[in-house]
């Protein structure tokens, strides 16, 4: 069974799911987006998938900020996820990518006067670090970029340029993720997760 995406208010293959290469989005990052993971049960031989609703409050969240009118409540975007998972027909994990857009075809920077868009993926994905296995990090030389620049709680596609310059450079240097700092020398997570510091036990 080929994998299927949502993607222009309809179900389809994912290989028939194209954008033109002048999308606004991909040209200034004018999207936002969330990931949902889903755990396949084989004994009971369902998924499980993680707080989809939150999720979806989320995304809808990243959309006022980006001015983006997605035409769906969280509880209709919880069943097309769920829909999409059916027909994409795998029987192990996988990772639910749903990404908003501004799909015009135009160039100009700008977030208003633009047409809006919608889709979701599912796929499969590796753990992002290893299970049960430490893990080399470093503190970046960039600095997290701040809620009154870009507004991280939105999961808005350009601000991750950041922590793909931090994750890079952490690699490259032969560790295994990035401590991104704030500004002011805090620090409140790494390239691709968030974590919490253990002292003495609490």
């Amino acid at each position: 069974m080929p994998p299927y995406a949502f993607f222009q208010k309809q179900f389809m293959p994912l290989s028939e799911a194209k954008i033109g290469i002048l999308t606004h989005a991909l040209h200034y990052g004018t999207a936002c987006f969330d990931g949902v993971r889903g755990n396949w049960d084989s004994e009971q031989e369902r998924f499980c998938l993680f707080r989809v609703k939150d999720h979806y409050n989320r995304i809808l969240n990243g959309c006022r900020i980006l001015k983006i009118n997605l035409p769906y409540s969280s509880d209709k975007l919880c069943q097309l996820t769920t829909e999409l998972v059916r027909r994409s027909g795998y029987h192990e994990d996988v990772y639910i990518r749903p990404l908003a857009y501004k799909s015009s075809e135009t160039v100009g920077v700008r977030l208003h006067d633009l047409e809006d868009d919608f889709f979701i993926i599912v796929t499969t994905l590796p753990p992002y670090l290893g299970i049960g296995e430490g893990v080399r990090c470093c503190t970046s030389s960039w600095r997290r970029v701040d809620d009154t620049m870009i507004p991280p709680r939105g999961k808005i596609c350009g601000i991750y340029v950041n922590s793909a310059l931090a994750k890079t450079e952490a690699c490259e240097n032969g560790f295994d993720e990035a401590i991104l700092l704030l500004t002011m020398g805090m620090s409140p997570r790494a390239a691709g997760k968030i974590f919490s510091l253990s002292s003495m036990g609490n």
